[in-house]
């Protein structure tokens, strides 16, 4: 699970998706017969910014992503303290996601 989550988060970094609420309730884990499950973004898919400056500049956009999932990541914390897995879960993802580390770049307006 912990590599289908790093990989979602290195999808939505590469792609430049922005999500309004990253929650639990919004992700779908398929399991598959070979190989690791994939995780879903089911809902809340878009930007609700008046003025969408993370559309026109890749930098913005990393960042904000970045942002919603460190929240995400405090928020499944938060919501399952009493579950020791949790940790051991976010921890294994920082592993996963440590190769595939965005690049920031310059924008280009």
């Amino acid at each position: 699970m912990a590599q289908s989550l790093g990989s979602l988060a290195d999808y939505l970094l590469r792609e430049r998706i922005i999500t309004k609420n990253l929650k639990q309730r919004n992700l779908v884990y398929q399991i598959r017969d070979q190989g690791p499950g994939r995780m879903f973004l089911v809902d809340d898919v878009g930007d609700t910014d008046f003025i969408p400056l993370s559309r026109f500049c890749k930098i913005w956009a990393e960042k904000k992503i970045q942002r919603k999932w460190t929240r995400f990541e405090q928020h499944l914390l938060r919501s399952f303290a009493h579950n020791p897995w949790i940790g051991e879960l976010i921890a294994k993802i920082h592993v996963t996601r440590r190769s595939g580390e965005a690049k920031y770049r310059s924008c280009q307006i």
